[in-house]
């Protein structure tokens, strides 16, 4: 039976730890801090909204999943349109989406590897001039090792050791600048409060609203860690009976508790990572690019701590913040992909099977990453990739998910409709970033 009380809830979190692995990565540490030293304090509330928003559409979704069973590409293929034939399945054209989305964001995760690797080659730190993929390769081997096994109580564990690191060393960070002439002032956070769009800043704050807060990666992959964590089979098959139905009411409000947690979570560390752009970054004029990355990124540390300790702090928290985001993206990834492989009919797979799959995935996509970083050495243009590419994808998802909600969802188990406006608002947000995304990379 579903727990009952707060607490009893709050022992059975767990997949929106794992996804803040991934929130509070690339996105935070590079993009959002870059959007801070671009445009200051002034997109404060683009931040917040980012992150809030986006919510109502991963818990609907996560409601579809947890109540019915079915995965997230297999809620995919049930949205009208077009679709390939493959051998016994079938490719959906929002599927076909996925699909590019998912490479694009492989580019990503190597672009993240990359600047990993980067840390360790600061000047500051004095380790000497050993080539990226050299410092990339223990991490490679550490997240095959731990993902070899596809076990998910591995994951969780591993996920929240790294998310509870950078997330004290960030606010450490945030609370030391306030000692230094960069402190945060009242009247700067009432101006990044007050809706408003510079000209200076317009194009990174739009990367921002595809990458901050829950993704469309995170989107998709949540719903996975719903399912491993066991919430759809302690809810049992759809049979429509009473005791199925407080069931699946029951588990369906513990993921909500979960999802909102992880907000909480990730909106202190995407807020601190912005302001700590904004108060350090952006007085010194100093830009967030491929050429001295981290030298750029580690004075929003050494502005309160100073030269020597700042520097391997913030060495410190990058690691934790970056390797995060590798590790759940190669552990999310053999999950889908697996997903992939069963739901569009190139191979049909049992329990069995799909683990064998999942452990095999754990070793060739981290592995995979690694080769991009050997291939191509521009992280920050990387990571934008995937920003862009999740921009595009939103509104698809968040199409997919208005579908499920009308025509999928049991009306017994269906959200108040207090949410319905939160749900379009998110969706019609997500729309405007597609669009904008388009008409910039054709030049209108």
């Amino acid at each position: 039976m579903p727990p009952t009380t707060f607490l009893g809830r709050l022992r059975r979190i767990g997949p929106g730890i794992i996804i803040s692995g991934a929130i509070v990565g690339s996105g935070e540490l590079i993009v959002t801090t870059k959007l801070g030293a671009e445009a200051g304090f002034a997109l404060l509330w683009l931040i917040l909204f980012s992150c809030v928003i986006k919510v109502f559409l991963q818990i609907e979704l996560g409601r579809y999943v947890v109540s019915s069973g079915h995965t997230v590409l297999e809620a995919f293929d049930r949205v009208p349109g077009p679709a390939l034939r493959i051998g016994e399945g079938r490719l959906n054209w929002l599927n076909v989406l996925w699909f590019v989305m998912t490479v694009c964001a492989a580019l990503q995760i190597g672009g993240i590897l990359l600047s990993l690797a980067l840390v360790f080659a600061m000047p500051t730190l004095g380790l000497g001039n050993v080539p990226g993929w050299v410092w990339a390769l223990p991490f490679v081997i550490a997240t095959i090792a731990l993902l070899a096994s596809g076990r998910y109580r591995l994951v969780e564990g591993t996920t929240t050791t790294l998310v509870c690191l950078f997330t004290l060393s960030t606010l450490i960070a945030a609370m030391l600048v306030q000692t230094t002439s960069a402190a945060i002032t009242g009247e700067d956070l009432v101006a990044g409060l007050t809706p408003a769009i510079p000209p200076d800043g317009v194009v990174t704050a739009f990367a921002v609203l595809g990458i901050t807060g829950v993704g469309a990666n995170e989107l998709v992959f949540y719903p996975y860690w719903c399912l491993d964590k066991g919430y759809a089979r302690h809810v049992g098959p759809a049979d429509g009976s009473p005791a199925w139905l407080s069931r699946a009411r029951g588990w369906v409000r513990v993921m909500q508790l979960d999802a909102w947690m992880a907000c909480l979570l990730y909106t202190v560390g995407t807020v601190a990572f912005y302001l700590l752009g904004a108060a350090v970054l952006h007085r010194r004029k100093l830009a967030v690019d491929d050429d001295a990355l981290h030298e750029s990124l580690s004075q929003i540390y050494t502005a309160g701590l100073g030269d020597g300790l700042g520097t391997w702090v913030y060495a410190i928290g990058a690691v934790a913040v970056l390797f995060s985001t590798y590790f759940v993206w190669a552990a999310s990834g053999s999950r889908v992909v697996t997903d992939a492989v069963h739901v569009f009919g190139i191979r049909r797979l049992d329990e069995r099977a799909r683990r064998r799959l999942v452990g095999a995935l754990g070793v060739g996509l981290p592995l995979f990453a690694w080769l991009v970083v050997i291939t191509v050495g521009r992280p920050v243009a990387l990571v934008f990739v995937g920003a862009v590419a999740q921009a595009a994808m939103l509104p698809f998802i968040a199409l997919a998910v208005l579908m499920l909600r009308y025509r999928e969802t049991r009306r017994e188990l269906a959200p108040r409709s207090l949410i319905d406006p939160f749900l379009w608002i998110a969706a019609l947000s997500t729309a405007l970033i597609c669009v904008y995304q388009f008409m910039t990379a054709f030049g209108i």
